[in-house]
């Protein structure tokens, strides 16, 4: 069974993540390599989406099984 609460965190952090400006972080690389938002979306946006949906299904996998 999937625990909510794990899972609920996985989605909130690594969804909030996905986008540049989703992070303290992200944020702060735009600014230092002047990477715009729309540069981003069109270089890495499918890129990531793929490794949220796959960490997803890896922790959803593994929760089902233990």
């Amino acid at each position: 069974m999937v625990r909510s609460g794990f899972s609920l965190a996985y989605c909130a952090v690594t969804g909030g993540s996905l986008l540049i400006i989703g992070s303290a972080t992200g944020v702060t690389i735009m600014g230092l390599e002047n990477i715009s938002f729309a540069y981003y979306f069109k270089r890495f946006s499918f890129n990531c989406s793929v490794g949220y949906i796959l960490g997803a299904l890896t922790y959803f996998g593994i929760s089902c099984i233990f």
